[in-house]
């Protein structure tokens, strides 16, 4: 674990939990595996509030526990979920364009408290939804509750969430992430859930609220499962996506991207898959137009927007497999059905090689990167090839080599003619090592969200009474509207609350605002990038 990658992870315990648990998970990055004692001396915090630290890290799964030989219980931090609060907006907007507005509020929920059991997780959204402006009046409560709890069985059935934790009634022993998913019992539970929750909603609606009605007469579920958000799952899609927008750039076509797209998902490769399984023809032309009839003929309402024939579909399969980048090759063909496999691992190195390419070229110049592009073709080259190839002066070639490989974007080997190293019998050969470029591309990605998320808490931190002022007096205004009958006789008051502000303060504010949201745009943006080499680093490792 690098000191970039604990840096930036503190950084995030402090944004999302606060300064004690920032503290306590950055002693436990530190020591690597250690018991509680140690972490309490270490994090030099009260035993009482190490102890709670621990707690809020090991629900949100960023710390796991693990028993050493002697049997005494220790705590290892795990830097690599840790991170991934760098994508949970990612999560949340992924859940609503999926599932709607009740999976946006299940994802939002889980995500705050780490892990919930199904009836937390129906009351929860449902108390949030009752309570929004927009859906203060609930004339269905029992339609409500059933649309979430159909909502919920659909994301655990696509596996957004999963069980993250069993605990016995009888002998109080966790299992954590257990492999014997009971998909079909959990759906009869969450069901049972639902209808139990409504009943009573019905009885005891305008008496107390849920969490009172609970304690009194629990609803008898599986109380004992737990449920977690599935970071793989979003993952698996952040990679389709990308891979969607990288071919469409490399086809210039939008249906051969989204022809590609359809591959992935019937294949339903995991995460790091280098390739996908063998696809048959039968399999793409049902999924994009599932009425076929017997002559090969499709109505158009059968087909999607992109496609409206089945020989539509045939064409595009014939241009992808002909391309020269061999993302998509034709491996075998049955009966006069053809069978495709989609080459995940080319895909993401023309992506790697894309972005390393203009990463150098913002870097150094272009010269630097027709060298640097250069070198990722050919793969070795000697000093005169370099010059002569890239069309480029000797002296300027000589620089650009230079400059590259100080900063180690390529590499120098040396193979002696005989037993000696001389100079003058040595071949001096110039290539890149894209493992080592990607690993420190990486650090430097930490290096940059570290540094927009102090560059905006700065800006925050030094304007910080004009910002508080600005909050209170928009909270004024706002229930000055919500609370006001005529919404003529307030607006005197709201002109004379807006002119509080002098031209200096509204410019500053202004200008506060657009650099708060570019630097949360660079933020999002580096973490596309991230997301891209650690994926093409996690596929040739464990692919």
């Amino acid at each position: 674990m690098s000191v970039q990658t604990i840096r930036l992870c503190s950084l995030l315990l402090k944004e999302y939990f606060g300064e004690i648990i920032s503290n306590v998970g950055k002693t436990v990055m530190n020591l690597g595996q250690a018991p509680l004692k140690l972490i309490w001396l270490e994090s030099k915090e009260k035993l009482k509030n190490c102890k709670k630290a621990l707690t809020v890290l090991i629900k949100h799964c960023l710390v796991t526990i693990h028993k050493n030989s002697g049997g005494l219980t220790e705590y290892k931090a795990e830097p690599q979920r840790i991170l991934y609060l760098l994508r949970y907006p990612k999560y949340i907007y992924i859940a609503k364009r999926e599932f709607g507005d009740f999976g946006e509020q299940i994802i939002e929920e889980i995500l705050m408290e780490g892990i919930l059991t199904a009836d937390d997780i129906i009351e929860k959204v449902y108390n949030r939804m009752k309570n929004s402006s927009e859906n203060r009046v609930a004339d269905d409560n029992f339609r409500t509750l059933t649309n979430i709890s159909e909502v919920l069985v659909e994301m655990i059935k696509a596996k957004y969430i999963i069980r993250a934790c069993v605990i016995s009634n009888e002998s109080n022993e966790s299992i954590w992430f257990p492999s014997n998913i009971e998909e079909d019992e959990d759906v009869k539970d969450i069901q049972q859930i639902a209808t139990k929750f409504s009943v009573k909603l019905e009885d005891n609606e305008s008496l107390e609220p849920v969490s009172k009605r609970r304690k009194k007469d629990p609803v008898k579920s599986k109380e004992d499962v737990y449920y977690v958000v599935n970071s793989d799952q979003f993952h698996l899609y952040l990679r389709d996506m990308t891979i969607l927008e990288g071919l469409k750039t490399h086809y210039d076509d939008e249906k051969a991207a989204q022809l590609v797209l359809v591959m992935l998902r019937l294949s339903q490769a995991h995460l790091w898959a280098k390739e996908t399984v063998v696809i048959t023809k039968t399999d793409i032309v049902e999924d994009l137009c599932p009425k076929v009839m017997k002559k090969g003929k499709l109505p158009k309402e059968s087909c999607s927007t992109l496609f409206s024939t089945k020989e539509d579909i045939e064409e595009y399969l014939t241009f992808v497999i002909e391309d020269n980048s061999r993302f998509v090759v034709k491996v075998d063909e049955r009966s006069g059905v053809g069978m495709y496999r989609v080459n995940i691992m080319k895909i993401y190195e023309e992506l790697i090689h894309s972005s390393l390419a203009s990463i150098v070229s913002d870097r150094f110049g272009s010269q630097c990167g027709r060298i640097f592009r250069l070198l990722l073709t050919k793969k070795y080259l000697h000093q005169k090839q370099i010059e002569e190839l890239a069309m480029v002066p000797a002296k300027d070639a000589k620089e650009c080599t230079y400059n590259l490989m100080t900063n180690n974007f390529i590499r120098l080997l040396q193979y002696p003619k005989g037993s000696e190293y001389a100079p003058a019998h040595t071949y001096f050969i110039f290539n890149v090592d894209l493992e080592e470029i990607v690993r420190s591309t990486i650090e430097r990605c930490y290096q940059a969200i570290f540094n927009c998320i102090i560059r905006r808490n700065h800006e925050n931190e030094v304007h910080k009474i004009l910002i508080d002022r600005k909050t209170f007096i928009d909270a004024v205004i706002t229930n000055l509207r919500l609370n006001s009958g005529d919404q003529a006789d307030v607006e005197p008051q709201i002109e004379e609350l807006n002119q509080s502000f002098s031209t200096h303060d509204k410019e500053l504010l202004e200008r506060l605002k657009k650099l708060s949201h570019r630097l949360e745009l660079c933020e999002l943006q580096v973490d596309d990038t991230l997301f891209l080499f650690q994926s093409w680093l996690s596929i040739s490792l464990y692919g």
